[in-house]
């Protein structure tokens, strides 16, 4: 074949390109595909929306209740709640009884006079009407029964007593169970005898706030409930009135009875009745009472609810993990860097040509 023609066989085919020579020794890289749009990523790929916290075992939390964890946090936590019950309930039935006991005597010494003058008038009128029960004033007045003034005295002598005996109750119950709670929770005595010892305290304490419980709704409750209304009954509008204890009440209290309300106003006169009704056992520390009488109960009750379904529902246990994330994110300040050190005091002079004094 001679120069400047070619060889048909070499001819080029546009659809086709030349074979590349490999060279010896030539490491040989498989050719891939490219990378892949974000659009083309399996379903099974895509995560869900968030921060990326990182991988690593993270806590199952089990649904049903441990009896065995649960009976250790009781030990723990209801101890130190009891205690914290008695002390309460003790410092506020101390703190309104003395403020109750600052007009008891002579509130109860009016409603037995009152009383024996009414079982006078009424020996009177049995005499002068004979037997009949529907013997009755009719002066206007609101006269009071003898049954009724009765039940004044007795509802008076009740919660009076009441108050102190379950005062008495929950200090002497506080002094003996803080000494079994420093034992237990400071380790010094251990074992198993000693922890059913422990718990059977605790059961006692509980038993005594199930029936101290029924004291705070009567008499406590139902007489609290009821002696601002006996009082205006006694001292405003039910007859007979001992004029006599009347005059004792007001020397006593320094106040008076139906002062004019100019001079209560600058306080140049007090009112006996709000000194009667504010010193009385009130029904709001009643209820305040009760709440912590209950308390134990309901505290119990939350732990063995927030092992059995509260800590695994969804928002709960999405702020648990948070707290723990967050807890792990904290770094440890080195002790003594947030405290001040004051200066040397070899590094303070004084100038002696400065005339106002002034440290540099």
């Amino acid at each position: 074949m001679s120069e400047g023609q070619e060889n048909p066989s070499f001819e080029k085919d546009p659809n086709t390109s030349p074979t590349p020579i490999r060279r010896e020794n030539e490491n040989v890289v498989p050719e891939s595909n490219g990378s892949e749009s974000p659009r083309s990523i399996r379903s099974y790929h895509k995560g869900s929306n968030g921060t990326l916290t990182g991988g690593g075992m993270t806590k199952n939390y089990s649904k049903t209740v441990d009896i065995k964890q649960y009976k250790s946090k009781i030990d723990r936590r209801l101890g130190f709640c009891v205690l914290a019950c008695l002390v309460i309930i003790a410092t506020v039935l101390c703190v309104y009884g003395l403020i109750h006991e600052g007009v008891h005597s002579e509130l109860t010494t009016y409603v037995n006079r009152t009383h024996q003058i009414a079982k006078e008038l009424k020996a009177v009128m049995l005499d002068e009407y004979g037997n009949s029960e529907n013997v009755t004033a009719d002066d206007g007045k609101e006269w009071m029964t003898v049954e009724d003034l009765a039940h004044d005295a007795y509802m008076l002598s009740e919660v009076h007593s009441k108050v102190w005996w379950l005062f008495l109750g929950n200090l002497l119950i506080a002094i003996l169970l803080t000494p079994i709670l420093t034992f237990v929770h400071c380790g010094f005595v251990d074992g198993n005898g000693f922890k059913l010892v422990y718990r059977a305290v605790i059961l006692a304490c509980l038993i005594w706030f199930f029936a101290q419980f029924f004291y705070l709704l009567h008499p406590l409750l139902f007489g609290a409930s009821r002696f601002p209304g006996m009082v205006d009954r006694l001292f405003i509008t039910g007859y007979p009135r001992d004029e006599y204890q009347l005059n004792e009440i007001k020397s006593s209290f320094y106040c008076q009875w139906n002062p004019d309300p100019i001079y209560v106003k600058f306080r140049a006169a007090r009112a006996c009745m709000p000194i009667i009704k504010n010193s009385l056992f009130p029904a709001y520390t009643v209820i305040l009472l009760i709440i912590f009488d209950v308390f134990p109960f309901v505290f119990a009750a939350f732990m063995y609810a927030w092992s059995a379904c509260i800590k695994d529902q969804k928002h709960v246990s999405t702020m648990r993990t948070r707290v723990a994330l967050n807890n792990q994110r904290r770094v440890n300040m080195p002790k003594g860097q947030d405290s001040y050190v004051p200066p040397d005091p070899k590094l303070i002079h004084l100038h002696s040509d400065d005339k106002h004094g002034r440290f540099v």
